[in-house]
Protein backbone atom coordinates (compact mmCIF):
# COMPACT_ATOMS: atom_id res chain seq x y z
CA UNK A 1 0.00 0.00 0.00
CA UNK A 2 1.55 3.31 -1.01
CA UNK A 3 2.40 5.65 1.89
CA UNK A 4 1.80 9.05 0.30
CA UNK A 5 0.56 11.25 -2.58
CA UNK A 6 2.33 13.71 -4.59
CA UNK A 7 -0.22 16.27 -6.26
CA UNK A 8 1.73 18.32 -9.07
CA UNK A 9 0.51 20.42 -12.20
CA UNK A 10 1.80 19.16 -15.89
CA UNK A 11 2.81 22.81 -15.58
CA UNK A 12 5.52 21.99 -13.15
CA UNK A 13 6.65 19.03 -15.03
CA UNK A 14 6.76 21.06 -18.56
CA UNK A 15 9.46 23.31 -17.00
CA UNK A 16 12.05 20.31 -16.44
CA UNK A 17 11.44 19.25 -19.84
CA UNK A 18 12.20 22.56 -21.36
CA UNK A 19 15.22 22.59 -19.38
CA UNK A 20 19.09 21.08 -19.57
CA UNK A 21 19.31 20.09 -15.94
CA UNK A 22 19.36 16.90 -14.43
CA UNK A 23 17.59 17.99 -11.11
CA UNK A 24 16.24 20.47 -9.12
CA UNK A 25 13.39 21.12 -6.65
CA UNK A 26 9.33 21.36 -6.08
CA UNK A 27 8.52 23.91 -3.56
CA UNK A 28 4.89 23.52 -1.69
CA UNK A 29 2.39 22.21 1.09
CA UNK A 30 3.06 19.15 3.15
CA UNK A 31 0.80 17.32 5.33
CA UNK A 32 2.87 14.77 6.99
CA UNK A 33 0.44 13.45 9.13
CA UNK A 34 -1.53 12.78 6.07
CA UNK A 35 1.40 12.00 3.53
CA UNK A 36 0.34 14.58 1.17
CA UNK A 37 2.67 16.58 -1.01
CA UNK A 38 0.93 19.65 -3.28
CA UNK A 39 4.00 20.93 -5.74
CA UNK A 40 2.67 25.00 -6.86
CA UNK A 41 6.30 25.64 -8.04
CA UNK A 42 9.57 24.28 -9.75
CA UNK A 43 13.18 25.26 -9.02
CA UNK A 44 15.83 24.20 -11.76
CA UNK A 45 18.81 23.42 -10.16
CA UNK A 46 19.76 24.95 -6.63
CA UNK A 47 18.96 28.35 -8.82
CA UNK A 48 16.31 30.58 -9.13
CA UNK A 49 12.43 29.38 -8.89
CA UNK A 50 11.44 29.67 -12.44
CA UNK A 51 8.00 29.40 -12.45
CA UNK A 52 5.15 31.23 -10.73
CA UNK A 53 2.62 29.88 -8.07
CA UNK A 54 0.33 27.75 -9.18
CA UNK A 55 -2.67 29.49 -8.42
CA UNK A 56 -5.03 26.28 -8.54
CA UNK A 57 -3.82 24.62 -5.91
CA UNK A 58 -3.23 27.76 -3.48
CA UNK A 59 -6.00 26.99 -1.84
CA UNK A 60 -6.03 22.91 -0.78
CA UNK A 61 -5.87 22.07 2.94
CA UNK A 62 -2.41 21.64 3.17
CA UNK A 63 -1.92 25.20 3.10
CA UNK A 64 -3.72 25.89 6.13
CA UNK A 65 -1.60 26.42 9.32
CA UNK A 66 -2.78 23.46 11.56
CA UNK A 67 -2.60 20.62 8.75
CA UNK A 68 0.55 21.53 6.30
CA UNK A 69 3.83 22.93 5.76
CA UNK A 70 5.57 25.27 3.29
CA UNK A 71 8.72 24.30 2.02
CA UNK A 72 10.67 25.95 -0.81
CA UNK A 73 12.36 22.57 -0.73
CA UNK A 74 9.76 20.36 -0.75
CA UNK A 75 10.97 17.12 -2.76
CA UNK A 76 13.92 17.28 -4.59
CA UNK A 77 13.77 15.86 -8.53
CA UNK A 78 16.01 14.19 -10.33
CA UNK A 79 15.75 12.99 -14.55
CA UNK A 80 15.73 9.24 -14.29
CA UNK A 81 16.48 6.61 -17.66
CA UNK A 82 13.38 5.20 -19.63
CA UNK A 83 11.58 2.49 -17.86
CA UNK A 84 11.75 3.86 -14.16
CA UNK A 85 8.53 4.37 -13.90
CA UNK A 86 7.98 0.81 -15.19
CA UNK A 87 10.80 -0.65 -12.46
CA UNK A 88 9.48 1.34 -9.68
CA UNK A 89 5.83 1.14 -9.44
CA UNK A 90 6.19 -1.12 -6.88
CA UNK A 91 8.56 -1.59 -3.91
CA UNK A 92 12.39 -2.29 -5.23
CA UNK A 93 15.38 -3.14 -3.23
CA UNK A 94 18.46 -2.08 -4.72
CA UNK A 95 22.34 -2.10 -3.87
CA UNK A 96 23.45 1.98 -3.36
CA UNK A 97 25.71 1.90 -6.67
CA UNK A 98 22.84 -0.15 -8.90
CA UNK A 99 20.45 2.46 -7.87
CA UNK A 100 22.31 6.07 -7.90
CA UNK A 101 23.33 4.48 -11.53
CA UNK A 102 19.34 5.15 -12.25
CA UNK A 103 19.14 8.61 -9.71
CA UNK A 104 22.21 10.37 -8.86
CA UNK A 105 20.20 11.22 -5.57
CA UNK A 106 21.77 10.64 -2.07
CA UNK A 107 19.84 8.82 0.61
CA UNK A 108 20.30 8.69 4.78
CA UNK A 109 19.26 6.38 7.35
CA UNK A 110 16.06 8.02 8.39
CA UNK A 111 15.03 8.43 4.40
CA UNK A 112 13.18 10.72 2.17
CA UNK A 113 10.54 11.45 -0.80
CA UNK A 114 12.33 12.06 -4.19
CA UNK A 115 10.35 12.46 -7.63
CA UNK A 116 12.00 10.92 -10.88
CA UNK A 117 11.06 12.42 -13.64
CA UNK A 118 10.97 10.35 -16.91
CA UNK A 119 11.21 12.14 -20.35
CA UNK A 120 8.67 10.08 -22.92
CA UNK A 121 7.31 9.87 -26.37
CA UNK A 122 3.90 10.14 -24.36
CA UNK A 123 5.28 13.47 -21.89
CA UNK A 124 6.97 13.47 -18.55
CA UNK A 125 6.04 10.95 -16.32
CA UNK A 126 6.57 11.37 -12.51
CA UNK A 127 7.25 8.53 -10.04
CA UNK A 128 7.77 10.03 -6.32
CA UNK A 129 9.44 7.14 -4.09
CA UNK A 130 10.62 6.94 -0.76
CA UNK A 131 13.51 5.95 0.06
CA UNK A 132 15.43 4.52 3.08
CA UNK A 133 18.98 3.01 3.65
CA UNK A 134 18.54 -0.28 5.53
CA UNK A 135 21.16 -2.89 5.90
CA UNK A 136 23.48 -1.64 3.43
CA UNK A 137 20.54 -1.19 1.15
CA UNK A 138 18.25 1.26 -0.35
CA UNK A 139 14.81 0.07 -0.42
CA UNK A 140 12.24 2.38 -2.19
CA UNK A 141 8.51 2.17 -1.96
CA UNK A 142 6.08 4.52 -4.61
CA UNK A 143 4.20 6.98 -3.77
CA UNK A 144 0.74 7.76 -5.43
CA UNK A 145 0.14 10.93 -8.18
CA UNK A 146 -2.25 13.29 -9.26
CA UNK A 147 -1.57 15.34 -12.36
CA UNK A 148 -3.34 18.06 -12.40
CA UNK A 149 -3.86 19.47 -16.16
CA UNK A 150 -3.72 22.83 -17.59
CA UNK A 151 -7.54 23.01 -18.76
CA UNK A 152 -10.24 22.37 -16.09
CA UNK A 153 -11.99 18.88 -17.11
CA UNK A 154 -14.54 18.93 -14.04
CA UNK A 155 -17.59 17.02 -16.76
CA UNK A 156 -14.56 14.65 -17.86
CA UNK A 157 -17.08 11.18 -16.77
CA UNK A 158 -20.48 13.59 -17.34
CA UNK A 159 -22.64 13.16 -20.05
CA UNK A 160 -21.39 15.72 -22.36
CA UNK A 161 -24.81 16.19 -24.51
CA UNK A 162 -26.78 16.30 -20.98
CA UNK A 163 -24.36 19.14 -19.81
CA UNK A 164 -24.71 20.83 -23.26
CA UNK A 165 -28.43 20.75 -22.86
CA UNK A 166 -28.36 22.58 -18.92
CA UNK A 167 -25.21 25.09 -20.29
CA UNK A 168 -27.66 27.41 -20.73
CA UNK A 169 -30.25 27.27 -17.99
CA UNK A 170 -30.66 29.29 -15.35
CA UNK A 171 -32.59 28.12 -11.71
CA UNK A 172 -32.99 30.26 -8.52
CA UNK A 173 -32.94 28.42 -5.37
CA UNK A 174 -34.50 29.26 -2.06
CA UNK A 175 -33.55 28.07 1.00
CA UNK A 176 -29.79 26.44 1.15
CA UNK A 177 -30.07 24.56 4.28
CA UNK A 178 -29.16 20.62 4.44
CA UNK A 179 -31.48 20.45 1.31
CA UNK A 180 -30.90 23.14 -0.78
CA UNK A 181 -27.33 23.24 -0.33
CA UNK A 182 -27.57 19.97 -1.89
CA UNK A 183 -29.64 19.80 -4.73
CA UNK A 184 -27.65 23.35 -5.82
CA UNK A 185 -24.41 21.10 -5.83
CA UNK A 186 -26.16 18.49 -7.69
CA UNK A 187 -27.26 20.78 -10.50
CA UNK A 188 -24.13 22.49 -10.73
CA UNK A 189 -22.35 18.98 -11.18
CA UNK A 190 -25.33 18.16 -13.65
CA UNK A 191 -24.12 21.37 -16.04
CA UNK A 192 -26.68 24.36 -14.72
CA UNK A 193 -24.97 27.31 -16.33
CA UNK A 194 -26.78 29.68 -14.00
CA UNK A 195 -27.69 29.56 -10.12
CA UNK A 196 -29.22 32.48 -8.09
CA UNK A 197 -29.73 31.08 -4.32
CA UNK A 198 -31.22 32.95 -1.83
CA UNK A 199 -30.87 32.70 1.97
CA UNK A 200 -30.14 34.23 5.19
CA UNK A 201 -28.74 32.29 7.62
CA UNK A 202 -25.12 31.92 8.65
CA UNK A 203 -23.51 28.18 9.22
CA UNK A 204 -23.94 27.64 13.05
CA UNK A 205 -22.55 24.07 14.96
CA UNK A 206 -26.13 22.64 14.38
CA UNK A 207 -25.72 22.64 11.25
CA UNK A 208 -22.74 19.97 11.44
CA UNK A 209 -25.00 16.76 11.17
CA UNK A 210 -26.80 17.74 7.85
CA UNK A 211 -25.13 20.21 5.71
CA UNK A 212 -22.20 19.97 3.03
CA UNK A 213 -19.40 21.61 4.96
CA UNK A 214 -18.17 21.30 8.85
CA UNK A 215 -16.58 23.69 11.12
CA UNK A 216 -13.99 25.41 8.80
CA UNK A 217 -17.07 27.16 7.67
CA UNK A 218 -18.49 28.42 10.38
CA UNK A 219 -19.87 32.34 10.71
CA UNK A 220 -20.38 31.85 7.05
CA UNK A 221 -23.33 32.71 5.00
CA UNK A 222 -24.81 29.60 3.63
CA UNK A 223 -24.79 30.73 -0.22
CA UNK A 224 -21.08 31.76 0.09
CA UNK A 225 -20.51 28.21 1.29
CA UNK A 226 -22.52 26.34 -1.75
CA UNK A 227 -20.77 29.15 -4.17
CA UNK A 228 -17.11 27.57 -2.84
CA UNK A 229 -18.49 24.11 -2.75
CA UNK A 230 -19.13 24.37 -6.75
CA UNK A 231 -15.88 26.79 -7.20
CA UNK A 232 -13.46 24.20 -5.39
CA UNK A 233 -14.85 21.80 -7.73
CA UNK A 234 -13.89 23.39 -10.81
CA UNK A 235 -17.28 23.76 -12.18
CA UNK A 236 -18.56 26.79 -15.02
CA UNK A 237 -21.63 27.14 -13.20
CA UNK A 238 -21.93 31.10 -12.84
CA UNK A 239 -23.69 32.22 -9.55
CA UNK A 240 -24.63 34.81 -7.68
CA UNK A 241 -26.23 35.13 -4.15
CA UNK A 242 -28.84 37.40 -2.14
CA UNK A 243 -28.97 37.24 1.84
CA UNK A 244 -32.43 37.84 2.33
CA UNK A 245 -35.75 36.29 3.93
CA UNK A 246 -37.92 36.23 0.86
CA UNK A 247 -40.86 36.35 3.40
CA UNK A 248 -40.35 39.87 4.71
CA UNK A 249 -38.01 40.75 1.80
CA UNK A 250 -41.08 39.91 -0.72
CA UNK A 251 -40.60 42.59 -2.64
CA UNK A 252 -36.73 42.00 -3.40
CA UNK A 253 -37.45 38.37 -3.90
CA UNK A 254 -39.61 39.36 -7.06
CA UNK A 255 -37.39 41.63 -8.07
CA UNK A 256 -34.90 38.96 -8.74
CA UNK A 257 -37.27 36.72 -10.76
CA UNK A 258 -36.96 37.74 -14.62
CA UNK A 259 -37.86 36.03 -17.74
CA UNK A 260 -34.75 34.29 -18.20
CA UNK A 261 -35.47 32.24 -14.97
CA UNK A 262 -36.18 28.42 -16.06
CA UNK A 263 -37.03 27.42 -13.06
CA UNK A 264 -37.38 28.26 -8.73
CA UNK A 265 -36.55 25.76 -6.44
CA UNK A 266 -38.49 26.26 -2.79
CA UNK A 267 -36.20 24.20 -0.11
CA UNK A 268 -36.93 25.79 2.77
CA UNK A 269 -38.69 24.58 6.02
CA UNK A 270 -41.59 27.24 6.69
CA UNK A 271 -45.12 27.24 5.35
CA UNK A 272 -44.82 30.68 5.30
CA UNK A 273 -41.91 30.68 2.76
CA UNK A 274 -42.97 28.01 0.58
CA UNK A 275 -46.27 30.16 0.07
CA UNK A 276 -44.26 33.03 -0.90
CA UNK A 277 -42.42 31.19 -3.36
CA UNK A 278 -45.45 29.12 -4.76
CA UNK A 279 -47.20 32.60 -5.43
CA UNK A 280 -44.44 34.39 -7.29
CA UNK A 281 -43.86 31.56 -9.05
CA UNK A 282 -47.88 30.93 -9.94
CA UNK A 283 -48.16 34.91 -10.76
CA UNK A 284 -45.22 34.94 -12.76
CA UNK A 285 -46.00 31.51 -14.67
CA UNK A 286 -42.78 30.70 -13.64
CA UNK A 287 -41.76 26.78 -13.19
CA UNK A 288 -41.15 25.22 -9.54
CA UNK A 289 -40.63 22.96 -7.39
CA UNK A 290 -41.47 22.24 -3.81
CA UNK A 291 -39.24 19.84 -1.64
CA UNK A 292 -38.59 19.09 1.78
CA UNK A 293 -39.20 16.70 4.44
CA UNK A 294 -42.00 15.70 6.55
CA UNK A 295 -42.80 14.39 10.24
CA UNK A 296 -38.95 13.85 11.47
CA UNK A 297 -38.08 12.84 8.22
CA UNK A 298 -39.88 9.57 7.78
CA UNK A 299 -41.97 11.56 4.64
CA UNK A 300 -40.06 13.38 1.99
CA UNK A 301 -42.25 15.13 -0.94
CA UNK A 302 -41.03 16.79 -4.33
CA UNK A 303 -43.90 19.09 -5.89
CA UNK A 304 -43.68 20.06 -9.65
CA UNK A 305 -45.84 23.36 -9.82
CA UNK A 306 -45.90 24.14 -13.68
CA UNK A 307 -48.30 27.03 -13.35
CA UNK A 308 -51.70 26.07 -14.37
CA UNK A 309 -50.94 23.67 -15.91
CA UNK A 310 -50.05 21.44 -12.92
CA UNK A 311 -51.71 21.96 -9.31
CA UNK A 312 -49.60 24.34 -7.13
CA UNK A 313 -48.65 24.07 -3.43
CA UNK A 314 -51.95 25.87 -2.68
CA UNK A 315 -53.90 23.56 -4.24
CA UNK A 316 -52.00 20.34 -2.41
CA UNK A 317 -52.46 21.88 0.69
CA UNK A 318 -56.44 22.30 0.32
CA UNK A 319 -56.40 18.52 -1.46
CA UNK A 320 -54.53 16.54 1.58
CA UNK A 321 -55.34 19.28 4.54
CA UNK A 322 -58.76 19.30 4.22
CA UNK A 323 -60.32 15.88 3.68
CA UNK A 324 -58.99 13.91 5.87
CA UNK A 325 -59.63 14.21 10.10
CA UNK A 326 -57.62 15.92 12.71
CA UNK A 327 -55.99 13.90 15.33
CA UNK A 328 -56.86 13.36 18.72
CA UNK A 329 -55.03 15.40 20.97
CA UNK A 330 -51.34 14.25 21.39
CA UNK A 331 -51.71 12.00 18.48
CA UNK A 332 -49.73 12.19 15.30
CA UNK A 333 -51.35 13.38 12.81
CA UNK A 334 -52.76 11.56 9.64
CA UNK A 335 -51.33 13.47 7.61
CA UNK A 336 -48.50 16.42 7.87
CA UNK A 337 -51.03 18.53 6.60
CA UNK A 338 -53.24 18.50 9.15
CA UNK A 339 -52.66 22.07 11.71
CA UNK A 340 -48.96 20.83 12.37
CA UNK A 341 -47.71 21.07 8.90
CA UNK A 342 -45.06 24.00 10.51
CA UNK A 343 -44.21 21.92 13.15
CA UNK A 344 -43.78 18.61 10.61
CA UNK A 345 -41.08 20.71 8.12
CA UNK A 346 -38.93 21.99 11.01
CA UNK A 347 -38.72 18.50 12.97
CA UNK A 348 -35.35 16.06 12.88
CA UNK A 349 -34.49 13.87 10.37
CA UNK A 350 -30.85 11.95 9.28
CA UNK A 351 -28.62 13.58 6.90
CA UNK A 352 -29.07 10.04 4.41
CA UNK A 353 -32.82 11.29 4.39
CA UNK A 354 -32.29 14.59 3.52
CA UNK A 355 -29.62 13.67 0.68
CA UNK A 356 -31.98 10.88 -0.19
CA UNK A 357 -35.06 13.42 -0.98
CA UNK A 358 -32.29 15.97 -2.65
CA UNK A 359 -30.84 13.74 -5.08
CA UNK A 360 -35.16 13.06 -6.30
CA UNK A 361 -34.98 17.01 -6.10
CA UNK A 362 -32.35 17.51 -8.38
CA UNK A 363 -33.71 14.49 -10.66
CA UNK A 364 -36.91 16.32 -10.73
CA UNK A 365 -35.85 19.45 -11.61
CA UNK A 366 -33.56 18.12 -14.39
CA UNK A 367 -36.84 16.64 -15.91
CA UNK A 368 -38.12 19.73 -16.11
CA UNK A 369 -35.23 21.62 -17.27
CA UNK A 370 -34.82 19.35 -20.47
CA UNK A 371 -37.85 16.93 -20.76
CA UNK A 372 -37.00 16.50 -23.86
CA UNK A 373 -33.55 13.85 -22.59
CA UNK A 374 -36.21 12.21 -19.82
CA UNK A 375 -39.44 10.48 -19.84
CA UNK A 376 -42.25 11.91 -18.67
CA UNK A 377 -43.08 11.48 -14.61
CA UNK A 378 -46.39 9.90 -14.07
CA UNK A 379 -47.43 12.55 -11.96
CA UNK A 380 -46.11 15.89 -10.57
CA UNK A 381 -46.40 15.45 -6.99
CA UNK A 382 -44.04 12.50 -5.34
CA UNK A 383 -44.16 11.47 -1.68
CA UNK A 384 -40.97 9.40 -0.53
CA UNK A 385 -41.28 7.19 3.00
CA UNK A 386 -38.59 6.30 5.00
CA UNK A 387 -40.99 3.42 6.48
CA UNK A 388 -43.58 1.01 6.04
CA UNK A 389 -46.35 2.90 7.62
CA UNK A 390 -50.14 1.55 7.68
CA UNK A 391 -51.16 4.01 10.25
CA UNK A 392 -51.69 6.45 7.38
CA UNK A 393 -54.15 6.98 4.18
CA UNK A 394 -52.84 7.27 1.12
CA UNK A 395 -50.80 9.04 -0.37
CA UNK A 396 -48.98 8.89 3.16
CA UNK A 397 -49.50 4.95 3.37
CA UNK A 398 -46.29 3.15 2.48
CA UNK A 399 -46.49 -1.27 1.66
CA UNK A 400 -42.96 -1.19 2.21
CA UNK A 401 -39.68 0.84 3.68
CA UNK A 402 -38.04 3.31 0.99
CA UNK A 403 -41.13 3.12 -1.63
CA UNK A 404 -42.24 6.14 -3.73
CA UNK A 405 -45.62 7.34 -4.28
CA UNK A 406 -46.62 9.14 -7.15
CA UNK A 407 -49.70 11.08 -6.70
CA UNK A 408 -51.92 12.26 -8.96
CA UNK A 409 -53.83 15.44 -7.60
CA UNK A 410 -56.11 18.37 -9.52
CA UNK A 411 -55.80 22.22 -10.07
CA UNK A 412 -58.48 23.03 -7.91
CA UNK A 413 -60.74 25.77 -8.67
CA UNK A 414 -61.27 26.84 -5.49
CA UNK A 415 -57.48 27.71 -5.25
CA UNK A 416 -56.61 31.20 -4.62
CA UNK A 417 -53.71 31.07 -6.90
CA UNK A 418 -54.41 28.97 -9.67
CA UNK A 419 -58.11 27.52 -9.88
CA UNK A 420 -60.00 30.09 -11.15
CA UNK A 421 -60.85 29.35 -15.15
CA UNK A 422 -59.92 32.33 -17.13
CA UNK A 423 -63.70 33.31 -17.82
CA UNK A 424 -63.57 33.96 -13.51
CA UNK A 425 -60.66 36.48 -14.25
CA UNK A 426 -62.66 38.58 -16.17
CA UNK A 427 -63.02 42.30 -14.59
CA UNK A 428 -60.74 40.79 -11.57
CA UNK A 429 -57.81 43.42 -10.26
CA UNK A 430 -54.68 40.77 -10.36
CA UNK A 431 -52.57 42.99 -8.56
CA UNK A 432 -55.03 43.70 -5.69
CA UNK A 433 -55.35 40.12 -5.48
CA UNK A 434 -52.06 39.05 -5.46
CA UNK A 435 -51.32 41.48 -2.71
CA UNK A 436 -54.17 39.96 -0.59
CA UNK A 437 -52.44 36.99 -1.44
CA UNK A 438 -49.03 38.05 0.01
CA UNK A 439 -50.34 40.07 3.07
CA UNK A 440 -51.82 36.83 4.28
CA UNK A 441 -48.90 34.90 3.76
CA UNK A 442 -46.57 37.16 5.69
CA UNK A 443 -49.12 36.83 8.44
CA UNK A 444 -49.56 33.60 8.44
Amino acid sequence: MNKGVVVIPTDALARIVGSTLDHGWFSGFESDAEGVFVVLSTWLGDGEIVSEAFSRLCTHRTGHALLGTYKARLLEWWVAPRGFAERFSSPVNLPPDEFRSLLAAEFAEEGRVVAAVELGDDGPKITPIRVVIKNGVIRSRPLDVIVLGTEKQPFARATPRLVQSLASKSVIIVGLGSGGAEIALDLACAGVGKLTLIDYDRLNTENYLRFIAGSTELGRRKIDIVSSAIRDRELPTEVTGYALDVVSDADRFRGILDGSTDLLICATDSVSSRRTVNAAAVLLHLPCIVAGLLDDGRIGEVLRVVPFQFPCYECVRMELGTVLEMPASGDRASTPYLGSEEAALSGTALRSDVTLVASLTAQVALHQLVPERFPELPASYIVWGREADHSRPDPFRFDAPFSTNYVRIGRRKDCPLCGADPSDLMGLDIQKAADEILAGIIDY
